[in-house]
């Protein structure tokens, strides 16, 4: 522990010795005053350099003084108030925020109208907000902050691609960033050796819209520093309506029949970041009324949804476990948020066969190959062709910005591998212009495959078929590729042939091409 710096001075004891500035107060994060019940009162440089002055009820407090120390990256000077005098304080500088966060509601505000350009003297908290608002500002998903030996990298994901931003966040400050980042998300701020996961929400305000936002914070520490991970999570981005998820309609179609089915298993698949929460809450919402009883598990909870009975997978109750326990609370609908080992499969495969409605992800490159990653878990083919109604396989592409797109000649390298699926398809590219920031995208879409389990492939999977047959099946009851719901896509303008081969994996492509290619044949 190191040595205790500060010192507690009895002649200044009363609130009414100090000139109090909202600024100076908002140094240290509402939710840390809270906990700790302090607050800062001014600060003012002397000729060892600046100090600050902080009101505390404990201030021979070693630990809060350390903190505050490492916080502030500022020797300390403790003075003791009382509780109410600590309250009115921080009235001061928090005002309606003070009521909201010790009830448990937003623990920021983030204002885009008060925000004033920052600089290189800008303070920790100035430096986060406008991080922050910049993410929301510019639909990111996650934000980067990276500390290299000799810079600084701040970055930002839009539509699935890091986008480097201008950042005042440097080497001489982004220690203290990183802490006030932690302090939002309650961590420990002393800890810089381990990694640690918090989360932290907000009240985004930008002219008469005002919105929640909620942040989920990773710190990794790495030879030069620490790094930070921030998912931006908003829950109005999410509830999408499923129109808008770029689902053709006989798909759509297909989807809300199983869904209203009293019983079965629905998957939904793909790798990371290919909105497959966004499509399972899309279905959730449909199925929010008051005659269902809706419970999911996940792992970690991303957004919180009104009327639906959300729990947390953590290290005393595992996904396996939730689930097993959720069989005793009657539900009727049932949300796993990843099937990842065998005993998490049975549950639902058991859940699915006895009167639920069972929506779950798994990690596999296509629709089919969802029924043979059940089976590698361990599932019975009896037990996969009775309860699987459906999966569907999905990935997100960015759309072609409408301001800028002009016609792109299909390369020779894309005529090479898709062959005769380009007969007739008309590409376009954005060039890049102000609508989307010089990059020719703007927002994204899904492109999709979706395999119906009607008798025909329920008395295949039940004959242990192969996946190649099961796939021909597939397209014998009219379930197109993925490949092919790009290419209609494509040659409506929406999304160019570039991001087809930058998002579908090569070998995808060549397999469908030649699976395409043998069922024209026959």
């Amino acid at each position: 522990m190191s040595k205790k710096t500060s010192t507690v001075t009895p002649d200044f004891t009363e609130l009414g010795h100090f000139q109090l500035d909202a600024r100076t107060i908002r140094l240290i994060p509402l939710a840390f005053c809270h906990m700790h019940h302090v607050v800062v009162l001014e600060k003012y440089r002397h000729e060892a350099g600046c100090l600050i002055v902080v009101g505390m009820l404990e201030p021979d407090n070693i630990r809060i003084l350390n903190m505050l120390e490492i916080l502030l990256q500022s020797k300390i000077k403790a003075v003791q108030l009382n509780q109410y005098e600590v309250h009115q304080a921080l009235k001061t500088g928090y005002g309606e925020q003070l009521a909201a966060e010790k009830s448990g509601g937003h623990v920021i505000d983030l204002v885009v109208s008060d925000q004033t350009p920052h600089n290189a003297n800008s303070q920790a908290p100035e430096l986060v907000d406008r991080m922050l608002i910049d993410a929301i500002s510019n639909k990111a998903s996650d934000i980067h902050l990276e500390t290299y030996r000799a810079d600084t990298d701040l970055r930002y994901r839009i539509d699935g691609i890091l986008q480097q931003a201008f950042t005042h966040i440097t080497l001489d400050n982004i220690r203290s960033v990183v802490n006030r980042l932690k302090v939002l998300a309650q961590l420990d701020i002393s800890e810089q050796r381990a990694p640690q996961d918090g989360r932290f929400r907000c009240t985004f305000v930008d002219g008469d819209l005002r919105s929640s936002i909620d942040f989920r914070l990773n710190i990794l520490p790495g030879p030069a520093g620490q790094d930070a991970v921030i998912r931006v999570l908003d829950a109005s981005a999410m509830m999408l309506p499923l129109d808008m998820l770029g689902m053709n309609e006989k798909m759509k179609q297909l989807l809300l029949s199983l869904i209203h089915n009293p019983e079965g298993l629905l998957l939904v698949t793909g790798p990371t970041g290919s909105g497959k929460t966004t499509t399972l809450y899309s279905l959730l919402n449909l199925l929010r009324d008051n005659g269902k009883k809706i419970i999911t598990a996940e792992d970690p909870i991303e957004y919180y949804v009104d009327k639906i009975n959300q729990k947390q997978v953590s290290s005393v109750i595992d996904m396996a476990a939730l689930s097993r326990a959720f069989l005793r609370h009657d539900p009727d609908v049932l949300l796993i948020g990843e099937i990842r080992d065998q005993d998490t499969a049975q549950t639902a495969s058991k859940a699915s066969c006895t009167g639920h409605l069972v929506l779950s992800t798994l990690h596999t490159p296509d629709a089919v190959g969802g029924i043979q990653r059940l089976k590698s878990l361990g599932l019975a083919d009896d037990e996969i062709s009775h309860g699987l109604l459906g999966v569907l396989a999905q990935r997100l592409l960015r759309k072609v910005c409408r301001h800028c797109a002009q016609p792109k000649a299909i390369s020779e390298h894309q005529q090479q591998v898709l062959g005769y699926l380009l007969d007739g398809i008309h590409n376009v590219q954005g060039l890049g212009c102000k609508e989307c920031n010089g990059t020719g995208y703007r927002g994204r879409i899904g492109v999709y495959e979706f395999v119906l389990v009607d008798e025909t492939l329920q008395n295949m999977i039940f004959s242990s078929c192969s996946a190649n047959a099961l796939r021909q099946a597939a397209r014998e009851q009219g379930c197109l590729s993925m490949l092919e719901d790009a290419l209609l896509k494509v040659n409506r303008g929406i999304v160019s042939l570039g991001e087809v081969f930058r998002v579908i994996p090569y070998r995808q492509l060549i397999a469908t091409v030649a699976e395409l290619g043998a069922a024209k044949k026959q």
